[in-house]
């Protein structure tokens, strides 16, 4: 199963210039449980369980 995450970087292109807002991030948090740092990598939160 392919992560939102995974789609969001498809979407945001160097074509586009699009920059990933913090509104994307958050939706990220709820989506994925991660988050996107200033330097593009991911980290997991830990699960809420």
């Amino acid at each position: 199963m392919k992560s939102a995450l995974h789609s969001l970087n498809i979407d945001i292109s160097p074509r586009r210039k699009q920059r990933i807002t913090k509104r994307h991030v958050n939706d990220l948090k709820v989506m994925n449980g991660r988050r996107i740092d200033t330097d593009g990598r991911t980290d997991t939160f830990p699960s809420n369980n």
